[in-house]
């Protein structure tokens, strides 16, 4: 955003993170950490709220705590936000929906099967309710290019290196969302004074394995890869099966590009090799 000219200040849950203000959801109110000086020099200001309970398992393993975090002190962090006069962007999920069919639209009927999907199906509906001036985007699963940050392909890659399998959930189709997008995105739906809630995913689905499948093959690996139920692979929570998002409303409004996954793996295998040429 600092490219785009865009005054930030950025949050931290832990204290003395350097040119972070130090925020815990669980402990604060943002209006008691947030510089005076910052809000009277913006006249238009957006808060991403970029906060997450943990990995899925945990929001099953402490429903109590992650419900506590993700809906009680949520709600109260928007509605601080929007007295003080900024408008809050919030991300929500594809997992309020079941899977069934993939391709939602906004509008499409909700049903989620996992701890996680409930909790952001709470949340639409209390902001919808309540009528809050802000802007919601329903992402789907987010990549990036960067190995040494945590996602999908940096989890695939230090598997890789390993000569380990790669399990994939079976029959999992979804929209891999470049992360640099979501920031574009956000940027453009602030610009474009955006409110309500707007599916926002890359137009291009692929299932798992397939992705899966390109990325080993760009990448010049040769491990398994294995196609597994949740419970095969270990995991607590459900994940809906068809997760991709129909994002046609946002895109017309915005002309925003995704990015395609065979340029972004592409780029992720350039970024190792530069890295192991210094």
């Amino acid at each position: 955003m600092l490219s785009e000219n865009i005054s930030v200040i950025g949050t931290a849950s832990r204290p003395n993170v350097d040119g972070m203000a130090h925020y815990n959801i669980n402990q604060h109110r943002i209006k008691d950490c947030i510089p005076s000086s910052f809000l009277q020099d913006i006249k238009k200001t957006y808060a991403v709220i970029c906060i997450k309970y943990g990995v899925m398992d945990n929001y099953v393993d402490s429903c109590n705590k992650s419900e506590d975090t993700e809906f009680n002190k949520m709600t109260i962090l928007i509605n601080d936000l929007c007295s003080l006069g900024i408008k809050p962007v919030y991300f929500s999920t594809s997992y309020v929906f079941d899977g069934n069919s993939g391709n939602y639209k906004e509008d499409s009927p909700q049903n989620p099967i996992s701890e996680y999907g409930r909790l952001k199906a709470r949340m639409e509906k209390y902001i919808y309710d309540n009528r809050l001036n802000l802007l919601t985007l329903r992402l789907d699963k987010i990549v990036g290019d960067d190995p040494s940050e945590n996602h999908l392909f940096s989890e695939w890659y230090k598997l890789c290196i390993q000569g380990k399998e790669i399990d994939c959930i079976k029959g999992q189709i979804l929209s891999p969302t470049f992360v640099k997008d979501v920031v574009n995105g956000v940027v453009l739906g602030c610009k474009n004074n955006l409110q309500g809630l707007y599916n926002f995913a890359n137009q291009e689905f692929i299932s798992r394995i397939d992705l899966a499948k390109l990325f080993v093959k760009i990448l010049n690996f040769n491990v398994e890869i294995n196609s597994k139920t949740e419970t095969e692979i270990g995991l607590k929570e459900k994940r809906p099966l068809k997760s991709y998002l129909d994002s046609s409303a946002f895109i017309e409004l915005t002309g925003i590009k995704f990015s395609t996954m065979q340029n972004l793996i592409e780029n992720f295998s350039y970024t190792i090799n530069t890295f192991q040429s210094e």
